[in-house]
């Protein structure tokens, strides 16, 4: 392999000036004086010495690209550093590379190619002082040291990719079928090869984007590739390639923008084996990428590219911080930089009360969290000004207990945290943290000096705890609030966004002048952009683009356009004129006489805009545009009768055209792209100085809220806004998972009180990097991982003083048996609160925590699989799987109170497969999204990761330890997985990640590992000897009957869950009578008729029962109340003795006196059951049809925009022979416009098919339609009708551009290619939507929906229309269908009737067989109206006819699909197995499942 070193461009051939030589304006972004301008506008290289710009380094001898892998991973014995040498040209041996260097604020974000090559160990400075470091102890030194941390976390996977991927491109050794790579670190990524440029694209916020296409692997074709989590929205990716010419090997990073299907694809080449992806450059300010990437897409540079997608690599999670820390190291000014980076570490620093609290007489306001019986006095204190007085502490934190809703541990937290400016909380789990937090802020903004308010900065690490935090401060009363970033998942916080609030902003006069300003300049660099890279992308020569060279060379030429276009004076007429400097010259492109002045005008008028100058636009405007139409007669006139000026506009279109060639290959090449890019560059410019506009309004919204609410990323992300508006207190919640870097830009220089609350000993900051983990060898000598909240409070160098924290200690989650683990490991001072004595105990399990030890072997992941390096334990799954169907059976938990929780992907692939084969489970959004990388689940599963809501199907959650810290759950089961030869315990060993896992249950906690293995552990071996001693460790779980817990049985395998025998017992129940029944067995059902009693079994005249509620009732009344006779048989006294249910009940079991629910009574539970099933079941059907009517709504709303803007996009169509690939695009973009709501049918149809599903599920068990009938597909098949209905409007929307482009003059290749294309898509479509339709109409049939069955044949007959439109026969008989609508019209006039105008507008058209206007018009308004109606569904009025369609009897007299009446049912007795229907309407319809068997017992 030839030595192949980074690519260095050559200088670029524009000028370089002064900035004094030039206008400023355009140079920053656009100049309103224009060529009336007396500075230059010359488009060249900018000098600027006050910017300060890296140094590029170029070494002697370059980096160049090795046959041999990158070093291997990093090991304690090995570390990937340079620990002896420092940075750049500080070091020994000179700059590793060309972005290496000592001062942080020249090093780019992003790696450079020079550094990918780079064979030397990077210089990385330690924590703890160990390695060597140019500055001193300070705020400098520690922000370079978080910045090079960060940064390699960040990058380095992105330099092992990129090399690997670098090493198969120079070696030709990528292949097209096998796009999953990963490299010898271990680093997972996509490979695309074949990269071809295919246009460049302006686009109005980022510049300069190119498209670019690849060879797309079988398995992402079709739809695939957008289904999948492959070069998604946003994601960073880098194009690598090598220029076999100059041995040099290129790297530029990239933006998703859009991907595009195979599909997309076809459309525009009729190559359904590749893809696209429209990719904005990752750092728009590089211009060098951008002036590589013109060349190379021009072809002045020759190279191969492949496209490598870094999945889950998101430049914002890193980048900004980056950014941020280059901006601290130039000011070294954070809030308490004494306490977190003293110069002197051995010097006492003072933490003092917050400034804003130092006055003597400040008070802080309490009121807000007074107990509900404290309202006497107004409750306050004063912060103190010494902790250490004993006396004064003990007496402010007995006011807080007894006159507050604070525990004595958040009492004292409370005190403190408000008499320290740099605060520190630790909370161990269910001690009440964000409570905590909440009260801070109450108190804190009661406080404040009313006539300077200050918002409160509330920070967390996650949105899902932002959310959080934000909902229950607005539960308080704190509503004034506004959300930072758009990465929030709940619906509510929508109002409470920055952009929205700030949308509501009344702007002053001269915010409004700057955004306009800043929005024209933008604007007008944008249109120019645009021009550009049409002349470059499809050699359209715009007058943006010829108009230097027509004045440099054709001078008379150029004077003819411009004349025509010259306006006297610098005023308003001038300007707008401007916006529109091409209209003469793009009027004599398009053959335009200067003779025809009324449609020189009418071209003029349309590009200026006529929406602008309506009967009630301001008249100012209407004279702006008399004046310059004045002007255009008077000079075209001029020009008419000068005998010299005629000439150009006397040639005829051919010899226009060859003009234009001529003028297009005149063009430097070369200047083109630098002109371009550096038109990019001013571009840019524009939107930071439109940023800068918006600001100062975003500025005035934040600085009127109460709270502020951000994630980290968010914080970092603003804070050039933070920072402007002062911000005093900031809260973090979470800060123990906080990285120190993260926290350290909270610490404004404003800021003068910081709140950090969290548990340091849960689990760590995440970082990518083992290397810099705290974890990787003996010293932790980087410990990236390390939150400043944990540095602070456990300082690991002995010279540095500590934080004290304040400690919660009172919990209120865990059953004390379960906190025992917590106080024998890391908080002896943990205690209970009363109320966890109260758990209730696991109903089926003798031990409420257990410990099963096994010696089943952990499988050996295979090399090749996704799961090479995660584990899984099939054994342990199998355990995990059928423990849970035991629970669930046992009616006493849904399928919501249990949690599964493992600490390897692998397993949690598995359980994940094996628990969905049997009920509904969830996966968090971070579980998903790592699984679905990794290829162990597919993108497209509803299964997982999708919440419903259909509360009758509960979901189990299955989660990794990670991703369930801060949730709980009643019963949690481990896998630990581990269980080998070697005592390897892995991620399990991490005393953060035990502590989380043995911390989240409430009721029941349950642990399935290899107890041998993990005494290896510390933590372990104390919590092994916790189950030891409680006698709760062994190799079986001990099950027991619920209500006799000495009937136990041992499960040693999993299978034998499924085969507990019943409980021999005595029933014992109570029967209505008041005796005991004493004649079946435990789990039978009782007998009906009370052997024992005199009267025969009937009821005594007065029972009295006692809900849990405390109210008492006669038996008898409550019976009448619920209408239990109408769902049961009764006996002559009262006594039931089976059930005739013909409906659903639908009164709600409450008590009478206080509406508490009914629970705990045996007599009312299957009342309740069915209770709940029905009212789920309409509120389900509401929803279905609340989303069709918004389906519908939503579709029309598109049809109407795909109309009205026909003319407008037959304009845009180029007619010229450069616009090939400008058709194409605006052809894919058209094409799109029902995409969006075409998936979100699709999804949604998936929805209603589960519930389908579920429903014959239930039907099954009844076993009897008159109780519950087969779901119907009607749902199914509207939103089957919705879709179809979508590809009817585009198809057709496709046939009426065929006509269009078949009708313009002279058509050259690429339109008649476009025309072909369009054509044979659009005949193989429609006939895939008639054979689709044709199906559907069958099942309507089949189900007796007549006028669903109506529409979908009106439909099936406009494809057919629009195949006879090309002279294509259907696989249909048009008639014969039409005669059968009409005979459904008549025979169901109540219902398919009034489709009666639908079908003879069908019929009228069809007869002529003619196209006239568009087909969704033949629909009348009639067949809205149903639509309409199905979203006003009333839940409480559920009917189904006679043929079991269901409806709302409020919203429909009688069934809108037949016009049947509601069947009168006969009450059936039905002898069911009570306990049984129980569990199947509670266990969320578990499917029936046996476990696999082999012929020498079950599998393990």
């Amino acid at each position: 392999m030839a030595r192949i070193t980074a690519q260095h461009l050559p200088p670029p051939k524009l000028e370089t000036k002064p900035l004094s030589d030039l206008c400023k304006d355009y140079v920053n972004g656009y100049c309103r004086e224009g060529d009336h301008c007396t500075q230059k506008h010359d488009i060249c290289l900018v000098l600027d010495p006050t910017a300060l710009k890296p140094t590029h380094i170029t070494t002697i001898n370059h980096n160049a690209l090795s046959s041999r892998p990158r070093a291997s991973r990093a090991s304690p014995d090995q570390s990937p550093f340079d620990e002896d040498d420092l940075p750049g040209s500080l070091s020994k041996l000179g700059p590793r590379h060309d972005n290496d260097f000592h001062d942080i604020r020249q090093i780019r974000v992003l790696p450079t190619t020079d550094e990918i090559l780079s064979v030397r160990s990077p210089y990385m400075p330690s924590q703890g002082g160990q390695n060597p470091h140019f500055l001193r102890p300070g705020p400098s030194r520690l922000i370079d040291t978080l910045f090079r941390q960060l940064r390699y976390d960040g990058t380095e996977t992105i330099v092992d990719a990129c090399y690997h991927a670098l090493q198969l491109v120079a070696g030709r050794r990528q292949r097209a079928f096998d796009y999953q790579l990963e490299t010898p670190r271990g680093m997972r990524y996509n490979l695309f090869t074949g990269a071809e440029f295919e246009e460049l694209i302006f686009h109005d916020k980022k510049g300069i984007m190119v498209r670019m296409s690849f060879d797309c692997p079988h398995a992402l074709r079709g739809r695939t590739l957008c289904k999948s989590s492959v070069l998604e929205d946003g994601m960073l990716v880098a194009v690598v390639g090598v220029d076999r010419e100059r041995s040099e090997a290129i790297t530029t990073f990239f933006e998703v923008h859009l991907r595009e299907s195979t599909e997309s694809m076809k459309v525009r080449t009729r190559n359904d084996l590749r893809a696209a992806v429209q990719l904005s450059f990752a750092d728009r300010s590089n211009v060098e990428d951008v002036r590589r990437m013109l060349y190379y897409f021009q072809g002045l540079m020759k190279g191969e590219f492949v496209i490598v997608d870094l999945p889950r690599v998101l430049l914002p999670g890193f980048g900004v911080h980056l950014k941020r820390l280059q901006e601290l190291s130039a000011k070294q000014d954070f809030a308490f930089s004494s306490l977190v980076a003293p110069e002197d570490p051995m010097k006492a620093t003072p933490n003092p009360p917050p400034a804003y609290a130092a006055d003597d007489n400040f008070e802080f306001q309490l009121d807000g969290i007074r107990s509900e019986n404290e309202n006497t006095t107004s409750l306050t204190i004063r912060p103190s000004r010494s902790l250490e007085n004993d006396t004064e502490t003990a007496a402010q934190i007995d006011t807080l207990i007894k006159r507050t809703t604070l525990d004595a541990g958040q009492a004292r937290a409370l005190y403190e945290n408000l008499s320290r400016g740099l605060a520190f909380c630790v909370g161990p789990p269910g001690t009440g943290k964000t409570f905590l937090g909440v009260a801070l802020a109450q108190v804190i903004l009661a406080s404040q000096n009313k006539r300077n308010p200050k918002p409160i900065l509330c920070v967390t690490q996650t949105n899902h705890a932002l959310d959080s935090f934000l909902g229950d401060l607005v539960e308080k009363g704190m509503d004034n609030i506004v959300r930072l970033g758009g990465g929030s998942k709940e619906t509510w916080t929508g109002k409470y966004l920055l952009r929205e609030q700030s949308r509501k902003m009344k702007t002053t006069r001269i915010e409004s002048a700057k955004l306009r300003e800043s929005r024209a300049q933008s604007d007008a660099l944008w249109r120019e952009g645009v021009a550009w890279c049409e002349l470059i992308s499809d050699h359209v020569v715009g007058w943006n683009t010829i108009k230097d060279h027509l004045k440099t060379n054709y001078r008379m030429i150029f004077d003819q356009f411009s004349s025509l276009e010259s306006v006297d004076g610098q005023n308003a007429e001038a300007i707008k004129h401007r916006t529109v400097p091409s209209f003469a010259y793009e009027y004599w492109c398009q053959g335009g006489d200067l003779n025809d002045l009324s449609r020189l005008i009418e071209v003029f008028d349309g590009l200026l805009g006529k929406n602008g100058f309506q009967a009630n636009s301001d008249s100012n405007e209407h004279r702006i545009r008399d004046r310059l139409f004045e002007s255009i007669e008077r000079n075209a006139t001029q020009i008419s009768n000068m005998v010299s000026g005629r000439e150009i506009w006397s040639l005829p279109m051919s010899e226009r055209r060859d003009l234009i060639r001529k003028w297009e290959a005149e063009l430097d090449p070369t200047k083109v792209l630098e002109s371009l890019a550096e038109l990019h560059r001013r571009h840019q410019a524009a939107q930071d100085r439109k940023k800068e506009a918006n600001k100062a309004i975003d500025a005035r919204c934040l600085e009127g809220k109460q709270i502020i609410g951000a994630t980290t990323t968010a914080c970092a992300q603003y804070w050039p806004l933070l920072n402007d508006i002062g911000i005093r207190v900031v809260i973090c919640e979470e800060a123990g998972e906080c990285l120190e870097a993260h926290s350290v830009l909270t610490l404004f220089p404003s800021v003068q009180h910081a709140i950090f609350i969290g548990d340091p000993l849960q689990l760590r900051p995440h970082v990518n990097q083992i290397a810099l983990s705290m974890e990787f060898d003996v010293e932790s000598r980087y410990r990236l991982n390390e939150s400043l909240f944990e540095r602070l409070m456990f300082p690991r160098e002995g010279n540095f003083q500590s934080c004290i924290p304040s400690k919660l200690h009172i919990q209120r989650r865990m059953h004390p048996e379960i906190a025992e683990l917590c106080r024998a490991t890391l908080y002896p001072y943990l205690t209970s609160h009363e109320s966890t004595y109260n758990r209730p105990p696991v109903a089926g399990m003798v031990d409420r925590m257990y410990w099963l030890d096994h010696k089943q072997h952990e499988d050996r992941p295979d090399p090749r699989s996704p799961m090479s390096t995660s584990y899984s334990n099939r054994f342990e799954v199998e355990m995990v799987a059928c423990m849970v169907q035991y629970l669930i059976k046992g009616n006493a938990f849904n399928l919501g109170d249990i949690a599964i929780l493992t600490p390897y992907r692998g397993q949690l692939a598995a359980l994940s497969a094996r628990l969905s084969a049997m009920c509904s489970v969830w996966l968090s959004d971070t579980d998903r999204e790592n699984l679905i990388g990794q290829g162990l689940l597919p993108a497209d599963d509803f299964g997982t990761g999708v919440k419903t809501e259909i509360d009758m199907i509960n979901l189990l959650r299955i989660s990794t330890i990670e991703s369930f810290q801060g949730e709980e759950a009643k019963v949690v089961i481990l896998s630990t997985v581990r269980s080998n030869e070697n005592g390897l315990a892995g991620f399990m060993a991490l005393e953060n990640r035990i502590n989380v896992a043995f911390s989240r249950a409430r009721d029941g906690f349950y642990v399935i590992g290899n107890a041998s293995l993990y005494r290896s552990v510390e933590m372990f071996q104390t919590i092994i000897e916790v189950f030891a001693r409680k006698g709760t460790l062994g190799n079986s779980f001990k099950t027991c009957c619920t209500k006799h817990t000495e009937h136990l049985n041992h499960v040693y395998e999993p299978e034998q869950f499924l085969h507990i025998p019943r409980c021999p017992q005595l029933c014992l129940e109570t029967l209505p009578c008041g005796h005991v029944c004493k004649d079946s067995l435990c789990g039978e059902n009782c007998i009906t008729k009370c052997l024992q009693c005199e009267t025969g079994g009937s009821l005594p005249a007065q029972i009295k029962i006692e809900l849990r509620c405390g109210h008492v009732f006669d038996l008898k009344y409550l019976d009448s109340l619920f209408g239990i006779a109408d769902f049961y048989r009764m006996g002559a006294g009262g006594v039931i003795e089976g059930a005739h249910i013909s409906t659903f009940p639908t009164t709600s079991l409450t008590c009478p006196e206080c509406e508490t629910p009914v629970n705990g009574v045996r007599r009312y539970e299957i009342h309740k059951q069915l209770r709940a099933f029905s009212e789920v079941v309409d509120r389900m059907y509401a929803k279905f049809g609340r989303k069709l009517n918004q389906w519908v709504a939503k579709m029309s709303d598109q049809e109407q925009q795909i109309t009205a803007s026909f003319g407008f996009f037959c304009k845009q169509l180029r007619q010229g022979p450069f616009a090939g690939k400008t058709n194409q695009r605006l052809m894919m973009e058209r094409g799109n416009i029902m995409a969006g709501i075409q998936e979100n049918i699709v999804d949604f149809r998936k929805v209603v098919m589960t519930f389908d599903e579920n429903i014959d599920s239930l039907a099954k068990f009844f076993d009897n339609p008159e109780i519950l009938a087969k779901s119907t597909p009607s749902f199914k098949l509207r939103h089957d009708y919705l879709f179809h209905r979508c590809r009817l409007v585009t198809l057709e929307d496709a046939k009426h551009i065929h006509n269009h482009l078949l009708r313009l003059e002279g058509p050259v290749q690429h339109v008649e290619t476009l025309g072909e294309g369009l054509k044979f898509t659009i005949i193989e479509q429609a006939q895939e939507n008639i054979n689709a339709l044709g199906n559907k109409i069958d099942v309507c049939r089949e189900h007796n929906l007549k006028r669903l069955e109506v529409e979908l044949r009106l439909l099936q007959v406009c494809f057919h229309m629009i195949l006879a439109s090309f002279s294509v026969k259907s696989q249909i008989d048009g008639n014969a269908s039409l005669k059968r609508v009409k005979s459904l019209c008549s025979q169901y006039p109540d219902t398919a009737g009034k489709l009666v105008r639908s079908y003879n507008n069908a019929k009228s058209a069809y007869d002529r067989n003619c196209m006239v206007g568009r087909l969704y018009d033949l629909f009348a308004r009639e067949t809205r109206e149903l639509w309409r109606d199905l979203g006003k569904h009333e839940v409480g009025s559920l009917k189904r006819c006679s043929f079991g369609h269901p409806y709302s009897a409020a919203t429909f007299q009688r069934c809108p699909e037949c016009g049947r009446e509601v069947k009168e049912t006969t009450p059936v007795f039905i002898n069911f197995k009570e306990k049984e229907f129980l569990a199947a309407m509670r266990d969320g319809f578990l499917k029936a499942w046996q476990p696999p068997t082999r012929a020498n017992g079950p599998v393990h």
